[in-house]
Parts: structure tokens; C-alpha cells; sequence
């Protein structure tokens, strides 16, 4: 179990999910409404569960995990974004 204390905030998302080809087999890409900017290890946590960016950009993102949980859609949590340091 991670020590939740060391864990980034999650932070809404802008846009939504607007395809995967998370349930081929294989397939780990997740599309976004909107351009993204995920640094490569970003979290993301979607209506199916949580998932960790590996590369991309633009609107279309691969995940380093395969589907097997359902296919994410709609709004996501990303980890904070912004340029500040500050916890808690």
C-alpha cells in the first residue's frame, strides 16, 4: 500500500474522454475531447479505475496499462498539473 501522503492531489480534467481502444486486446490508448498535457508518469483516474500515462500528446495518449476493466468515458481526474509546490 503507498503511503498516501507522497501521493499528488487529483485535479478534474479539462475535457472528457471521448474514445479508447482500451478492450482490444493489447490496446492501451485513450483519446481526449480536448488537447491534453500529461507528463509521462501523470495519474489518471477514469469512471473504470486508475491508469498511468506512459507517452502522447495532443488529444491521444497511451496508458500503461491495458483495458480490462470496462472502457473509460466521459470526465477524468488527472494529477495536478500546475507548476506549484506546495502539498496538502
Amino acid at each position: 500500500m503507498p503511503n498516501v501522503s507522497s501521493l499528488r492531489p487529483l485535479v478534474t480534467g479539462s475535457g472528457t474522454i471521448s474514445s479508447t481502444s482500451w478492450l482490444s486486446p493489447g490496446n492501451n490508448v485513450i483519446v481526449f475531447s480536448q488537447p491534453q498535457n500529461f507528463k509521462e508518469g501523470a495519474t489518471l483516474a477514469t469512471n473504470t479505475g486508475v491508469v498511468t500515462v506512459d507517452t502522447g500528446s495532443g488529444t491521444t495518449w497511451k496508458m500503461r496499462q491495458t483495458g480490462n476493466t470496462g472502457n473509460p468515458s466521459g470526465s477524468f481526474h488527472t494529477s495536478d498539473t500546475s507548476s506549484t509546490r506546495a502539498r496538502g
